[in-house]
Formats: structure tokens, C-alpha cells, sequence
């Protein structure tokens, strides 16, 4: 999660929601979306995953078979939904609820 937070400004996105392990983003835009999501993958190439974690046959590095690293690390499943929508204020925080 520490990762995908320091990535949404660069992209242009804030948190909304920490919902157990899913983390709830949005952007102003869909390229920003798609650049956050594409980056955070890259991302995840380059974390300096413990040798114990990597020795695993689901979680080890793989290539495509030109040799290009495809995933190394944990897999995440990255969604993404675009259209309109409106915010509300909520709660003491009036923190932006979204819906849409």
C-alpha cells in the first residue's frame, strides 16, 4: 500500500478509501488513471523483495519468453472505472464519498 500511495500524486490521484486490502483511488482524468496503473505495476518490479517471499513458485520472477520481466513480486489486480460522478461530504472528516 505504501508504494501505490506515494504514486498518487505524481499521477495526479488521492485516496478515497482503505477498504480491507483494496486501496480506492481517483483521478481527474482516465490518462492519469492509466498512467497510475501502469506505473504502479512497474513499480512493483523494482521493490526489494525478501529472497524468501521470491523463492516461491507463485510470487518468483517471470519473463516473457523474449526475456522481458513480467512480474516479480506480489500480484495485484489493479481496476479501473471511468464516467461521471459526484461527491458528497461525509462524517466528522467530511471526507469526499463518491458515487457514480
Amino acid at each position: 500500500v505504501d508504494c501505490a500511495r506515494r504514486l498518487l500524486a505524481e499521477c495526479g490521484g488521492h485516496e478515497v478509501e482503505l477498504q480491507g486490502d483494496s486501496l480506492w483511488v481517483v483521478f481527474p482524468e482516465i490518462a492519469n488513471a492509466l498512467k497510475y496503473t501502469m506505473s504502479l505495476q512497474r513499480r512493483l518490479l523494482e521493490l526489494p523483495w525478501p529472497k524468501v517471499l521470491l523463492a516461491h513458485p507463485k510470487i518468483c520472477p517471470q519473463a516473457d519468453l523474449d526475456g522481458v520481466l513480467l512480474h516479480r513480486g506480489l500480484r495485484i489486480k489493479i481496476g479501473v472505472h471511468s464516467g461521471d460522478c459526484n461527491s458528497i461530504q461525509v462524517g466528522a472528516a467530511q471526507r469526499a464519498q463518491y458515487c457514480g
